[in-house]
């Protein structure tokens, strides 16, 4: 069995307000919210609904502090790989 870090920069979206509707869904679309904010704005259901435009411009001022290329918002990301072989 191996653990691999595996840490590379990823383009979040070319503007903000791409990035922060894709975090915690578009519109009605809650559900294709994805990353942490994604999920804690699912979990919160109405009360996030209710505070969505807040939300966003604190999102987008947040995600603004990242780096910004030609190619749109970069970010850093992390996450590990596992490889293992079954012995039986």
């Amino acid at each position: 069995m191996w653990f691999r870090a595996c840490d590379p920069s990823h383009r979040l979206a070319r503007k903000s307000a791409r990035a922060t509707s894709d975090q915690v869904g578009a519109g009605s679309s809650r559900y294709t919210a994805i990353g942490p904010a994604g999920e804690v704005f699912r979990e919160a259901g109405a009360e996030a609904e209710e505070k969505r435009d807040q939300i966003q411009a604190t999102l987008a001022e947040e995600i603004n502090h990242q780096k910004i290329s030609a190619e749109g918002i970069v970010m850093e990301s992390s996450s590990w790989v596992v490889s293992a072989r079954n012995p039986g």
